[in-house]
């Protein structure tokens, strides 16, 4: 019995370990959107994926990749983000500038966050009631932190707080 992985050397660049198809410059075996579908055998390496604002993001195994140049989109308590509740890693890449509202609101399985020193703001309550989150580190540009934005994380022990914070809004 062999146990037969998806392995990819990054987003766009891929093989596919199922059919060993690749995308290479000039052929097509992924689409242009680089959504992680194999046009061959259909296997997609996102569990979900989607837009936020001027990002794009992609879970896998639980880790969200938010990828981007400006801000997320805000979200509401009734609707939630679309990457859902069960994510335990955030890795942010690119130049991401604000966090939206509700982002991360409710994910109890977060236990540490890095926010990046591009971050210039983050919404309110975008990270309230993150139950797990034991560890945040703020980049040293974050200048605003929204309502409630880690209102409700109790188990939060350690933080680090950048130079640049000058706001941190009411609850």
């Amino acid at each position: 019995f062999r146990t037969i992985t998806h392995t990819y050397d990054n987003a766009c660049d891929a093989i596919c370990n199922i059919c060993f198809s690749t995308r290479e410059v000039g052929d097509h075996v992924y689409d242009d959107i680089c959504d992680g579908d194999c046009n061959e055998c259909g296997f997609n390496r996102y569990d979900a994926f989607g837009v936020s604002g001027d990002c794009n993001w992609y879970v896998v195994n639980g880790v969200l990749t938010i990828n981007g140049n400006g801000a997320m989109a805000d979200y509401t308590k009734e609707s939630g983000a679309p990457w859902g509740k069960d994510i335990t890693e955030i890795i942010f890449v690119g130049d991401i500038t604000e966090i939206g509202e509700y982002a991360f609101f409710e994910c109890p399985l977060l236990e540490n966050v890095i926010i990046p020193e591009t971050v210039k703001s983050v919404e309110k309550r975008a990270f309230q009631s993150c139950e797990g989150l034991k560890t945040l580190i703020i980049g040293n540009f974050v200048k605003e932190l929204g309502q409630g934005a880690f209102g409700g994380c109790e188990a939060l022990t350690d933080v680090v707080i950048g130079d640049s914070l000058t706001v941190i809004s009411e609850s």
